[in-house]
């Protein structure tokens, strides 16, 4: 039977004996410190799928996790892996992990709110055809813009406490950057092309035809073609 109160008691040990906190703890987990701290007071246990993980991080087996213990014949891996975790580096590998991990999804957030005020922009325009639509779009790609650069400024500060410890292993922060970029710029550029093509439209009589308007939209979106193919090869040549 699985004594959690032994459980707890273990994982505690552990945890102290590697310096890291019930929050340090619970974050390379991806759970709250009042659930680190309901195991360690064997109120709860950690979730089944959570325990690999939390094996590797406190260089223990799965085994001697439920067992509340190590396990004699298993002392000398129990060594092997403590020194491998030694001074937190398998707590910053996982909280790396997760950082990339963080800034994909706020990349796809960031996206989705651009996208979002694309659409509100162009419902809005076809209702009412005035510049409160441009504003809306324009707000939309601001906040998209903002989250997306707080992101990566989150994820450079994390990469560089985690080089620290890892110098053999090449930065991915700029190269995830540069690719979420190229993608996003095609949708924030959209809300101001459309509205510089509108403002042209008005000031050159010739240009109020359909096919000049036209026109002149496609010639922003191959300058905005033309800009992403650059970033995408500047860095072969």
């Amino acid at each position: 039977m699985i004594d959690s109160q032994k459980i707890g008691q273990f994982i505690l040990e552990k945890r102290k004996s590697f310096g890291y906190t019930q929050q340090q703890l619970a974050e390379v987990l991806g759970v709250t410190n009042k659930a680190v701290s309901k195991w360690e007071t064997g109120e709860g246990l950690p979730d089944i799928s959570l325990f690999p993980v939390l094996g590797e991080v406190l260089g223990v087996s799965v085994d001697e996790l439920l067992q509340g213990g190590a396990l004699a014949h298993s002392s000398e891996d129990n060594q092997g892996r403590k020194t491998s975790v030694t001074d937190g580096v398998a707590l910053s590998r996982y909280q790396w992990e997760r950082q990339i991990e963080k800034f994909k999804k706020r990349c796809l957030v960031s996206l989705f709110i651009s996208l979002l005020g694309t659409i509100c922009f162009g419902i809005v325009w076809l209702e009412q055809q005035d510049y409160y639509s441009f504003g809306i779009g324009i707000i939309a790609q601001l906040v998209s813009i903002c989250l997306f650069v707080a992101s990566y400024w989150s994820l450079a500060f994390e990469e560089r406490a985690y080089l620290a410890l890892y110098s053999e292993e090449k930065p991915q922060s700029r190269a995830l950057f540069w690719k979420f970029l190229c993608w996003l710029l095609m949708f924030w550029l959209i809300v101001p092309l459309l509205l510089l093509d509108n403002f042209v439209v008005r000031l050159i009589p010739w240009a109020r035809s359909s096919i000049a308007d036209i026109s002149f939209f496609l010639a922003g979106i191959g300058i905005i073609a033309l800009f992403l193919l650059f970033n995408h090869y500047r860095r072969r040549w």
